[in-house]
This record gives structure tokens, C-alpha cells and sequence, in this order.
């Protein structure tokens, strides 16, 4: 393949040749030279780097992109130092997460032909082994989670996609590169309105309101509050009731049983800081809803045991 090559000391665009590496810039020098020929030199490196890395993973490996991402790492530090246009340091940001993501596929692709260490795959420190770990291509921090995360069940479409609007907020960060690609894999939450309408449909239909709650993927208490804050009847509920005694005890324990597991499963794994909270009022308003009915069972709890 043929690519531009830069001189990272003019920004002259040099006669093309074949080159399986990216041609590193010399920011010293750079840094010596006038403004416009920085922006130039600069500019033509991020094109050049643009094209490598679009065949990167399929012409080289892991350790090659690496090293480029270092090289163009190094490039989009320079360009803030320097003080260049900012649509330049942008385009220098979005070089390293196109890096990021090139990385993240070699990987994976050496994972699955077992080049690479599986994640959490021990070797043996000392012995010859053929495979190599991972993290010999990764910083460490975050930046191996973050990189997994763009990469693991995302097109090149879904990442040029979200790679446009990151930078169009001119927020190039890899944490909001995350929240865009998860947006884009993800399909929006049903809101509260949303299963209300779903489990009216399923009560017309002879559903009850367990069978509804299976169906919604929600806890019985859940449908209830739908069916009482939306005035929703299910008649399947009375046919159901003449069928089978309630064991009040019973309920009452699975209820505490469940909401101290919910609690527990708040507190050690979810983290808001990874949360879209574009429903959170109708959340706070929900769960406003269920501790205010939570505090008044409580309190009627403690008047019959006069706790």
C-alpha cells in the first residue's frame, strides 16, 4: 500500500512509497518552526496517520499500533502545547481513540486466534510460552477497561458514528466515547409509560399480574404500583385469588428478602457515574413513590409489634 509521507520539518508532502509503519513526527523540530508550517506538518502526519491506521489491524499486529499510538499520543499532546488551532488538536484527539479502537481489534483478533492471552489468562512467568499478554500492549489505568469497552460488540460504523459526535461536543474523551457507542448498542429503557401501556395490552389478553411481571421483566410489586398509579384492571388477579390462600408471612419475607439483596446490588456494583440519566426525575419520582409506601409499612410493622 501506498501512503503520503510528511516532512515533519517543511510539512512537505514527499513522493508516496510503500512504508508498513507509521512514520513518526519530530515535535522537537516542529516546535522550532513557524506556526503555519507546525499546523501543516502536523496536519499532513494525522492524514497520513488516518489512512495507516485504517488498515492497521489487518496489515500488522498489535505491537506496531502500539507503538503508533504512542507516536500519535505523543503528536495531539504537542498540538496543545503548541498552542494550534483547536479543529487541529480535535483532529489529533480523534487520531488517538481511532488508535484506541485499532489497538483494541488486534487484540481481540489475536485473542481469537491465540496469538494473545485470553483476559485473565495466567502464563507462566520463565517459561517459553507462545502467546502474548495483553497488557504488554495496554498503559494500564483505565485505559484497558475503556478500550475493551469501544471495541467489544462495535462496527466501525457505530464507532465512526460515535467518534462524529464526541467530536462535534469537542468532548474526544474515551469515557464519553463509551457512553456514546453504549447509547448507540443500546436500545432505550421502556419508561414507565411505555410497560404501563404493555401491561394493559397483557391484562386484556387474560395475563395476571404475575404472569405479567415475568413477562416485563419486573418485580410483582412493580406491576401493582403500574396498575394503581395508571388505573390499569386486571381481571386474570380475581380468577387467580379464588384459586389460591395468600401466605401474608411468606410475602413479607421475600418482600425484605428482595430489597435488602436490591440494596446489596446498588452498592457493590452500580456505578452512576456510568448511568445515562435521561429518565433519572422519573426514577427519583418512582423510587420517591415506593419509600414513602416502604416507610408506612414500617411504621404500621412497628405499631403491631409496638417496636
Amino acid at each position: 500500500m501506498t501512503t503520503e509521507v510528511v516532512n515533519t520539518e517543511t510539512g512537505e508532502i514527499l513522493e508516496p512509497r510503500a512504508t508498513a509503519a507509521l512514520v513518526p513526527i519530530n515535535t522537537t523540530t516542529i516546535a522550532r518552526q513557524a506556526t503555519a508550517i507546525q499546523e501543516m506538518a502536523v496536519s499532513g502526519y494525522l492524514e497520513q496517520a488516518r489512512d495507516w491506521l485504517a488498515t492497521a489491524v489487518e496489515r500488522t499486529g498489535p505491537e506496531e499500533i502500539a507503538g503508533a499510538k504512542a507516536q500519535i499520543a505523543t503528536a495531539a499532546e504537542a498540538t496543545k502545547q503548541l498552542g494550534l488551532a483547536r479543529e487541529i488538536q480535535l483532529d489529533a484527539q480523534e487520531m488517538v481513540r481511532r488508535a484506541d479502537f485499532a489497538l483494541g481489534k488486534a487484540i481481540r483478533k489475536g485473542q481469537e486466534d491465540g496469538s494473545i492471552a485470553a483476559n485473565g489468562e495466567r502464563l507462566n512467568k520463565g517459561l517459553p510460552h507462545e502467546k502474548t499478554s495483553p497488557d504488554a500492549y495496554f498503559n494500564g489505568g483505565g485505559e484497558t477497561h475503556a478500550i475493551y469497552s469501544m471495541v467489544d460488540g462495535t462496527s466501525d460504523e457505530v464507532f465512526d458514528e460515535a467518534i462524529k459526535e464526541a467530536k462535534d461536543e469537542g468532548n474526544l474523551s474515551r469515557a464519553n466515547m463509551v457512553r456514546k457507542i453504549r447509547e448507540k448498542k443500546t436500545p432505550p429503557s421502556p419508561t414507565r409509560k411505555d410497560r404501563a401501556n404493555h401491561m394493559r395490552d397483557l391484562a386484556e389478553k387474560g395475563y395476571s399480574s404475575r404472569q405479567i411481571a415475568t413477562e416485563l421483566g419486573v418485580h410483582f410489586d412493580t406491576v401493582r404500583g403500574l396498575a394503581r398509579d395508571f388505573n390499569i384492571d386486571v381481571p386474570a388477579d380475581a380468577i387467580v385469588g379464588r384459586t389460591r390462600r395468600i401466605d401474608h408471612t411468606h410475602m413479607v419475607e421475600s418482600t425484605v428478602t428482595d430489597l435488602v439483596n436490591t440494596v446489596e446490588f446498588i452498592e457493590a456494583h452500580i456505578d452512576l457515574n456510568q448511568v445515562d440519566l435521561a429518565e433519572a426525575d422519573e426514577w427519583v419520582s418512582s423510587l420517591t413513590d415506593s419509600i414513602r409506601a416502604l416507610n408506612r409499612f414500617v411504621k404500621q410493622i412497628k405499631e403491631k409489634t409496638h417496636v
